[in-house]
């Protein structure tokens, strides 16, 4: 192909781009459309200005004119096809004084960066179910704007996304949260101070703990799968710190000048790891790094200021020789296999369900939960009738590192027939709605604890050669009955009219 023929070829590429994306004008609001995906996202009114003079000019964002109460629909058309309003685009709303109120009807998926920033008179505004992304300073500095409603679908929120508002101005001291994303730590940290972040939370954004230099313990938990930079800088009280298990990077200066931090353990699923993670970190002693792969990264970046020849490394058993073998990582004082120091077990965990979650605890903390979950319907069946059960047999151990796994906990999860239930729990069946309640039975030693028997429901145990064991009466919360009589022999249970 010659020169002519190649230019000639990207340029009819870069035509086929450009078609795809069309800008238009529908009821006043100006979009870019997606004429491949019939989609469309609001944008700004305006284009970019020429600032500065003769000796010194750069081109920035003109702020967008749009005024008074705006409805963003959920589908727009032009020229008779219809489109599916998507995303508010970047600096769509940017510095839009006379902006008063926002009404979106639209499935939106995502808010861009300085979408509303420095909307002065917009006081409230409820972000759709469906939004799973707000970026950088979306809402930075709108003033006025003291109502903020958050969809459970938020994953994601950019830096200063919310900053210089209302809305978080007005917030109590201690953790801020926005939706599923922790966003800030508000005010002043008391001394000694213990922070235990929400479960279901799915992000920590930047700077959330920086120079929290009253913070002295953390529990994050699994559900964590991204983390902002500068987190834990200057948190000179942190003495040691388990990431959650599912995050995948250690974003820029994440412990950056911790000078007590002695321990850290890193998540099961870490693939990378930025640049100046432990600088100044001088009295870090021990890491743990339970992947089953080696992290990328540049590792003398990372320890910055930290003599790395003084800390202890403990790795998956199957990596040693890569470990010991690649060099920076072999720069570890020590290496050493998981196994050759675990002394204690965790603690064995609980089992609880509510509203169709299963949630497990242990006493032992920063531990993650290896769970085993079987369906006994599942399986082959002979003749004409089949009885269904729909029960799940649930088997959990508690691990950490540093500790030996802990004895498993087991259960049966079932749905016992019974009237009446709450709304979220029916199960509808070929049109046929059968009420049917969650009940956990879990059995622990000498004990076997129920859960979500209807309250007032005669419980009885009885053993197999039909021997009465114990009984009660169900509560609204947990029933408790003792089997010391057969201790691991199997028992019978029944609840009400039902075994």
């Amino acid at each position: 192909m010659n020169t002519r023929t190649l230019l000639f070829a990207l340029f009819a590429q870069l035509c086929v781009v450009s078609v795809s994306a069309v800008e238009v004008i529908v009821d006043g609001l100006h979009y870019e459309i997606d004429t491949d995906s019939l989609t469309a996202s609001v944008i700004s009114d305006t284009g970019f200005e020429i600032v500065g003079d003769a000796w010194e000019f750069y081109e920035e964002k003109a702020p967008s004119t749009y005024s008074g109460d705006i409805v963003i629909p959920a589908i727009i058309v032009d020229d008779n096809i219809e489109y599916r309003v998507n995303r508010i685009g970047s600096d769509a709303f940017f510095h839009c004084d006379g902006l008063l109120s926002i009404d979106i009807q639209a499935n939106l998926t995502s808010i861009g960066h300085h979408a509303f920033e420095e909307c002065s008179q917009l006081k409230s505004i409820v972000i759709p179910e469906g939004v799973t992304t707000i970026l950088y300073s979306a809402f930075n500095g709108c003033s006025s704007l003291g109502s903020i409603s958050f969809p459970k679908s938020l994953t994601y929120v950019g830096d200063y996304a919310f900053n210089s508002t209302a809305w978080y101005y007005q917030q109590p001291d201690g953790l801020l949260y926005a939706g599923r994303v922790l966003y800030s730590y508000r005010g002043a940290m008391p001394e000694n101070t213990v922070i235990e972040i929400r479960q279901g939370t799915v992000q920590i954004c930047r700077e959330v703990f920086k120079n929290c230099k009253n913070l002295t313990s953390i529990r994050i938990p699994d559900s964590v799968k991204l983390m902002g930079e500068y987190v834990f800088s200057g948190c000179t009280s942190l003495t040691e710190c388990t990431l959650p298990a599912n995050l995948k990077t250690l974003p820029y200066c994440t412990f950056y000048d911790c000078t007590n931090l002695e321990s850290v353990t890193f998540p099961a699923a870490l693939t990378y790891i930025d640049r100046t993670i432990f600088y100044r970190c001088k009295n870090l002693k021990t890491i743990y790094c339970p992947t089953d792969s080696l992290p990328r990264t540049n590792i003398v970046s990372m320890f910055s200021n930290t003599d790395i020849s003084k800390i202890d490394l403990y790795v998956n058993p199957s990596l040693m020789e890569e470990f010991q073998a690649k060099s920076p990582w072999n720069l570890f004082a020590n290496i050493y296999a998981f196994g050759s120091f675990e002394t204690e077990k965790c603690a064995t965990p609980s089992i609880i369900y509510e509203h169709g979650k299963l949630t497990f605890t242990s006493e032992t903390q920063g531990t993650t939960f290896v769970t085993d979950i079987a369906d006994q319907d599942i399986t082959r069946h002979y003749g004409n009738e089949v009885q269904l059960g729909v029960a799940y047999t649930i088997r959990v151990f508690a691990r950490r590192i540093g500790y030996l796994d802990s004895d498993p906990a087991t259960a049966t999860l079932f749905w016992l027939d019974v009237t009446p239930i709450t709304e979220d729990e029916n199960i509808t069946v070929k049109a046929k709605e059968i009420n049917a309640a969650p009940v956990l039975v879990q059995r622990q030693g000498v004990l076997i604890r129920i859960a979500g028997v209807p309250h007032g429901t005669r419980l009885d145990v009885y053993g197999l050669d039909g021997q009465f064991i114990d009984s009660a009466i169900a509560t609204n919360t947990e029933t408790v009955l003792s089997i010391k009589q057969v201790r691991q022999q199997p028992v019978i249970l029944r609840m009400g009219d039902k075994a």
